[in-house]
Protein backbone atom coordinates (compact mmCIF):
# COMPACT_ATOMS: atom_id res chain seq x y z
CA UNK A 1 0.00 0.00 0.00
CA UNK A 2 1.34 3.42 -0.35
CA UNK A 3 1.73 5.68 1.90
CA UNK A 4 3.31 3.12 4.88
CA UNK A 5 6.87 3.16 4.87
CA UNK A 6 8.49 1.40 2.23
CA UNK A 7 11.05 4.32 1.56
CA UNK A 8 11.92 5.08 5.30
CA UNK A 9 12.38 1.53 5.50
CA UNK A 10 14.87 1.28 2.59
CA UNK A 11 16.53 4.32 3.73
CA UNK A 12 17.35 2.94 7.08
CA UNK A 13 18.59 -0.21 5.33
CA UNK A 14 21.33 1.95 3.53
CA UNK A 15 22.52 3.54 6.57
CA UNK A 16 22.65 0.52 8.40
CA UNK A 17 25.08 -1.74 5.87
CA UNK A 18 26.55 2.39 5.32
CA UNK A 19 25.64 4.52 2.26
CA UNK A 20 29.05 3.60 0.50
CA UNK A 21 27.58 -0.45 0.23
CA UNK A 22 24.23 0.81 -1.00
CA UNK A 23 22.90 2.31 -4.47
CA UNK A 24 19.38 2.99 -5.55
CA UNK A 25 19.11 1.70 -8.61
CA UNK A 26 16.43 3.36 -11.20
CA UNK A 27 14.45 1.69 -14.54
CA UNK A 28 17.02 2.82 -16.61
CA UNK A 29 19.92 1.02 -15.00
CA UNK A 30 18.28 -1.77 -15.24
CA UNK A 31 17.24 -1.84 -19.10
CA UNK A 32 20.67 -0.63 -20.39
CA UNK A 33 23.12 -2.88 -21.53
CA UNK A 34 25.87 -1.85 -18.56
CA UNK A 35 25.83 -3.65 -15.33
CA UNK A 36 28.58 -1.87 -13.53
CA UNK A 37 26.46 0.14 -11.35
CA UNK A 38 26.37 -3.19 -9.46
CA UNK A 39 29.90 -3.03 -8.24
CA UNK A 40 31.24 -1.74 -4.88
CA UNK A 41 27.54 -2.50 -3.47
CA UNK A 42 26.28 -5.48 -1.12
CA UNK A 43 22.68 -3.63 -0.61
CA UNK A 44 20.76 -2.38 -4.23
CA UNK A 45 17.44 -0.88 -3.46
CA UNK A 46 15.12 -0.06 -6.56
CA UNK A 47 11.10 1.49 -6.36
CA UNK A 48 8.25 1.30 -8.99
CA UNK A 49 11.31 -0.68 -12.01
CA UNK A 50 8.74 -0.53 -14.95
CA UNK A 51 11.17 -2.64 -17.68
CA UNK A 52 7.63 -2.33 -20.16
CA UNK A 53 7.19 -5.82 -19.77
CA UNK A 54 7.17 -8.49 -17.11
CA UNK A 55 8.64 -11.18 -19.07
CA UNK A 56 11.83 -8.79 -19.55
CA UNK A 57 12.12 -8.10 -15.66
CA UNK A 58 11.64 -11.59 -14.57
CA UNK A 59 14.47 -12.43 -17.34
CA UNK A 60 17.15 -9.24 -16.41
CA UNK A 61 17.04 -10.24 -12.44
CA UNK A 62 17.23 -13.63 -13.37
CA UNK A 63 20.75 -12.89 -15.09
CA UNK A 64 21.57 -10.40 -12.54
CA UNK A 65 20.83 -12.83 -9.48
CA UNK A 66 20.65 -16.31 -10.98
CA UNK A 67 24.10 -17.62 -10.45
CA UNK A 68 27.19 -17.30 -8.14
CA UNK A 69 29.61 -15.10 -10.39
CA UNK A 70 28.02 -11.75 -12.38
CA UNK A 71 28.94 -10.64 -15.19
CA UNK A 72 30.01 -6.70 -15.07
CA UNK A 73 29.66 -4.85 -18.23
CA UNK A 74 31.56 -1.73 -18.47
CA UNK A 75 31.90 0.66 -21.48
CA UNK A 76 34.89 0.45 -23.07
CA UNK A 77 36.13 -2.04 -20.16
CA UNK A 78 34.39 -5.39 -21.87
CA UNK A 79 33.40 -8.28 -19.41
CA UNK A 80 34.38 -9.11 -16.13
CA UNK A 81 33.39 -11.75 -13.36
CA UNK A 82 32.49 -10.85 -10.22
CA UNK A 83 31.22 -13.09 -7.29
CA UNK A 84 27.42 -12.16 -7.00
CA UNK A 85 26.85 -10.60 -3.66
CA UNK A 86 24.67 -8.01 -3.46
CA UNK A 87 21.28 -8.12 -1.74
CA UNK A 88 17.73 -6.51 -3.67
CA UNK A 89 15.55 -4.98 -2.47
CA UNK A 90 12.37 -3.63 -4.85
CA UNK A 91 9.72 -1.76 -3.49
CA UNK A 92 6.16 -0.99 -5.28
CA UNK A 93 2.60 -0.60 -4.94
CA UNK A 94 1.98 -2.53 -8.48
CA UNK A 95 0.50 -5.80 -7.41
CA UNK A 96 1.81 -7.76 -10.40
CA UNK A 97 5.07 -6.11 -11.03
CA UNK A 98 7.06 -9.06 -12.57
CA UNK A 99 6.25 -12.97 -14.25
CA UNK A 100 6.41 -15.78 -11.98
CA UNK A 101 5.88 -19.36 -12.33
CA UNK A 102 4.82 -21.44 -9.69
CA UNK A 103 8.27 -22.63 -9.03
CA UNK A 104 10.03 -19.63 -8.78
CA UNK A 105 12.70 -19.98 -5.95
CA UNK A 106 14.46 -16.47 -6.73
CA UNK A 107 11.86 -13.50 -4.89
CA UNK A 108 9.87 -13.13 -1.77
CA UNK A 109 7.03 -10.92 -1.38
CA UNK A 110 5.70 -9.46 1.73
CA UNK A 111 2.79 -6.94 1.71
CA UNK A 112 2.67 -4.47 3.28
CA UNK A 113 -0.62 -2.63 5.24
CA UNK A 114 -1.62 0.42 6.82
CA UNK A 115 -3.99 0.74 9.53
CA UNK A 116 -4.28 3.29 13.05
CA UNK A 117 -1.08 1.63 14.81
CA UNK A 118 0.78 1.52 11.77
CA UNK A 119 0.27 5.18 11.17
CA UNK A 120 0.64 6.24 15.08
CA UNK A 121 4.08 3.81 15.08
CA UNK A 122 5.41 5.82 12.01
CA UNK A 123 4.11 9.74 13.94
CA UNK A 124 6.00 8.42 16.90
CA UNK A 125 9.12 7.52 14.67
CA UNK A 126 9.16 10.80 12.57
CA UNK A 127 9.00 12.71 15.58
CA UNK A 128 12.70 11.59 17.31
CA UNK A 129 13.96 13.65 15.05
CA UNK A 130 17.69 12.62 13.36
CA UNK A 131 19.29 11.82 16.56
CA UNK A 132 16.34 9.72 18.07
CA UNK A 133 15.69 7.89 14.60
CA UNK A 134 19.62 7.50 14.40
CA UNK A 135 19.50 5.50 17.75
CA UNK A 136 16.26 3.78 16.33
CA UNK A 137 18.18 2.26 13.52
CA UNK A 138 20.71 1.39 15.85
CA UNK A 139 18.17 -0.58 17.71
CA UNK A 140 16.77 -2.31 14.78
CA UNK A 141 20.60 -3.17 13.95
CA UNK A 142 20.89 -4.69 17.33
CA UNK A 143 17.85 -6.92 16.80
CA UNK A 144 19.10 -7.84 13.04
CA UNK A 145 22.13 -8.85 14.69
CA UNK A 146 20.13 -11.41 17.38
CA UNK A 147 18.90 -13.13 14.59
CA UNK A 148 20.64 -16.78 13.84
CA UNK A 149 20.53 -17.69 10.00
CA UNK A 150 19.25 -20.79 8.92
CA UNK A 151 20.86 -20.88 5.69
CA UNK A 152 18.53 -24.14 4.44
CA UNK A 153 15.88 -21.81 5.19
CA UNK A 154 16.99 -18.77 3.32
CA UNK A 155 18.20 -21.14 0.74
CA UNK A 156 14.44 -21.32 -1.01
CA UNK A 157 12.55 -18.23 -1.64
CA UNK A 158 9.99 -18.05 0.82
CA UNK A 159 5.85 -18.79 -0.18
CA UNK A 160 3.97 -15.77 1.23
CA UNK A 161 0.71 -15.11 0.56
CA UNK A 162 0.83 -11.74 -1.79
CA UNK A 163 3.02 -13.84 -3.74
CA UNK A 164 0.42 -16.78 -4.10
CA UNK A 165 -1.84 -14.17 -5.49
CA UNK A 166 0.98 -12.68 -8.00
CA UNK A 167 1.53 -16.42 -9.21
CA UNK A 168 -2.09 -16.50 -9.52
CA UNK A 169 -2.21 -13.94 -11.76
CA UNK A 170 0.73 -14.48 -13.40
CA UNK A 171 -0.83 -18.14 -14.59
CA UNK A 172 -0.21 -19.12 -18.31
CA UNK A 173 -3.59 -19.24 -20.49
CA UNK A 174 -3.83 -22.85 -20.85
CA UNK A 175 -3.61 -23.05 -16.62
CA UNK A 176 -6.00 -20.08 -16.24
CA UNK A 177 -8.48 -21.20 -18.57
CA UNK A 178 -8.06 -24.65 -16.97
CA UNK A 179 -8.56 -23.42 -13.27
CA UNK A 180 -11.32 -20.79 -14.30
CA UNK A 181 -15.21 -21.18 -13.58
CA UNK A 182 -15.43 -21.63 -17.00
CA UNK A 183 -12.91 -23.98 -17.40
CA UNK A 184 -14.02 -26.28 -14.48
CA UNK A 185 -17.57 -26.32 -15.93
CA UNK A 186 -16.02 -27.53 -19.05
CA UNK A 187 -14.03 -29.79 -17.99
CA UNK A 188 -14.95 -31.13 -14.34
CA UNK A 189 -12.63 -32.95 -12.06
CA UNK A 190 -12.75 -36.98 -12.84
CA UNK A 191 -14.25 -36.67 -16.45
CA UNK A 192 -11.95 -37.46 -19.33
CA UNK A 193 -11.84 -35.61 -22.77
CA UNK A 194 -10.11 -35.60 -25.81
CA UNK A 195 -7.20 -33.33 -26.56
CA UNK A 196 -8.51 -32.08 -29.92
CA UNK A 197 -11.74 -31.26 -28.20
CA UNK A 198 -9.96 -29.37 -25.22
CA UNK A 199 -7.74 -27.73 -27.76
CA UNK A 200 -11.32 -26.19 -29.04
CA UNK A 201 -12.77 -24.75 -25.76
CA UNK A 202 -9.71 -23.18 -25.10
CA UNK A 203 -9.27 -21.85 -28.33
CA UNK A 204 -13.12 -20.76 -28.22
CA UNK A 205 -12.65 -19.41 -24.24
CA UNK A 206 -9.50 -17.24 -25.01
CA UNK A 207 -11.13 -15.70 -28.15
CA UNK A 208 -11.40 -12.22 -27.04
CA UNK A 209 -8.47 -12.63 -24.48
CA UNK A 210 -5.54 -10.31 -24.27
CA UNK A 211 -3.06 -12.85 -24.44
CA UNK A 212 0.20 -13.65 -26.99
CA UNK A 213 -0.58 -15.30 -30.16
CA UNK A 214 2.09 -17.66 -29.71
CA UNK A 215 -0.09 -19.08 -26.43
CA UNK A 216 -2.82 -19.98 -28.26
CA UNK A 217 -1.17 -21.93 -30.54
CA UNK A 218 -1.45 -25.55 -30.14
CA UNK A 219 2.17 -26.70 -29.94
CA UNK A 220 1.72 -24.57 -27.03
CA UNK A 221 -1.03 -25.90 -25.38
CA UNK A 222 0.20 -29.61 -26.05
CA UNK A 223 3.29 -28.43 -24.11
CA UNK A 224 1.53 -27.23 -21.46
CA UNK A 225 -1.02 -30.28 -20.85
CA UNK A 226 2.14 -32.34 -21.04
CA UNK A 227 3.77 -30.30 -17.98
CA UNK A 228 0.26 -30.53 -15.83
CA UNK A 229 0.37 -34.29 -16.27
CA UNK A 230 3.81 -34.21 -15.24
CA UNK A 231 2.96 -31.79 -12.38
CA UNK A 232 0.42 -34.66 -11.15
CA UNK A 233 -2.73 -32.07 -12.39
CA UNK A 234 -4.18 -34.66 -15.07
CA UNK A 235 -3.48 -38.08 -15.96
CA UNK A 236 -1.03 -39.58 -18.54
CA UNK A 237 -2.08 -39.43 -22.38
CA UNK A 238 -4.63 -41.65 -22.49
CA UNK A 239 -6.14 -43.17 -25.80
CA UNK A 240 -9.45 -44.89 -25.67
CA UNK A 241 -11.35 -47.24 -28.49
CA UNK A 242 -14.69 -45.71 -29.63
CA UNK A 243 -17.07 -48.05 -30.78
CA UNK A 244 -17.04 -46.43 -34.34
CA UNK A 245 -13.19 -47.99 -34.04
CA UNK A 246 -11.30 -44.44 -33.90
CA UNK A 247 -9.26 -44.22 -30.77
CA UNK A 248 -8.57 -40.33 -29.36
CA UNK A 249 -5.81 -39.38 -27.40
CA UNK A 250 -7.02 -37.74 -23.59
CA UNK A 251 -6.51 -37.11 -20.46
CA UNK A 252 -8.81 -37.01 -17.16
CA UNK A 253 -8.49 -34.02 -14.93
CA UNK A 254 -7.57 -35.14 -11.67
CA UNK A 255 -7.68 -33.81 -8.31
CA UNK A 256 -4.32 -33.88 -5.90
CA UNK A 257 -4.38 -36.49 -3.78
CA UNK A 258 -7.86 -38.09 -4.65
CA UNK A 259 -7.42 -39.22 -8.16
CA UNK A 260 -4.43 -41.79 -8.74
CA UNK A 261 -5.83 -44.27 -10.82
CA UNK A 262 -8.02 -43.73 -14.13
CA UNK A 263 -11.36 -46.30 -14.62
CA UNK A 264 -9.87 -49.45 -16.94
CA UNK A 265 -10.86 -48.92 -20.47
CA UNK A 266 -13.42 -51.98 -20.54
CA UNK A 267 -15.26 -49.86 -18.03
CA UNK A 268 -15.96 -46.86 -20.29
CA UNK A 269 -19.73 -47.35 -21.91
CA UNK A 270 -20.33 -45.03 -24.53
CA UNK A 271 -23.73 -43.37 -23.19
CA UNK A 272 -25.24 -40.66 -26.16
CA UNK A 273 -23.73 -38.04 -28.22
CA UNK A 274 -23.12 -34.52 -26.51
CA UNK A 275 -25.58 -31.87 -26.75
CA UNK A 276 -25.01 -29.94 -29.52
CA UNK A 277 -21.98 -31.95 -31.39
CA UNK A 278 -21.92 -34.57 -33.61
CA UNK A 279 -18.49 -35.39 -32.88
CA UNK A 280 -18.46 -34.60 -29.31
CA UNK A 281 -19.34 -38.29 -27.31
CA UNK A 282 -19.92 -38.46 -23.56
CA UNK A 283 -18.85 -41.68 -21.54
CA UNK A 284 -19.99 -43.04 -18.11
CA UNK A 285 -17.24 -44.53 -15.94
CA UNK A 286 -18.23 -47.63 -13.62
CA UNK A 287 -20.68 -46.28 -10.50
CA UNK A 288 -18.62 -48.58 -8.41
CA UNK A 289 -14.89 -47.28 -9.50
CA UNK A 290 -13.52 -45.34 -5.95
CA UNK A 291 -11.65 -43.21 -7.72
CA UNK A 292 -14.61 -41.27 -9.29
CA UNK A 293 -16.96 -39.19 -8.21
CA UNK A 294 -18.14 -38.41 -11.35
CA UNK A 295 -19.51 -40.92 -13.43
CA UNK A 296 -19.40 -38.66 -16.71
CA UNK A 297 -16.58 -38.99 -19.00
CA UNK A 298 -16.28 -37.42 -22.50
CA UNK A 299 -14.29 -37.71 -25.68
CA UNK A 300 -14.19 -36.72 -28.99
CA UNK A 301 -15.15 -39.77 -31.66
Amino acid sequence: QQGVGKGTFTTGLRMLVGYRNAAVVNTEELKSDWSDFIAGNTLLIADEIDLGSRRAFADKLKRLIGNDELALRQRNRGVSEVPAVANWVFTTNNTSPILLDPEDRRHTFFETRGGLEAKSRARDFHALGHAGKRRAWEGFAELLHMIEIDEALISHALMTDIKMEMIGSNLDPVEAWLESEDGVQDWPVGEFASTEWLFERFRQATDDGDIMPGQRTKNHFLRKLTELSSAGLISKKLRHRLPSGQRPWGYVRLKPGEFETVPPEGQLQVVSPLKGSKKLMEFRGNANHSKLKKAKLKAVS
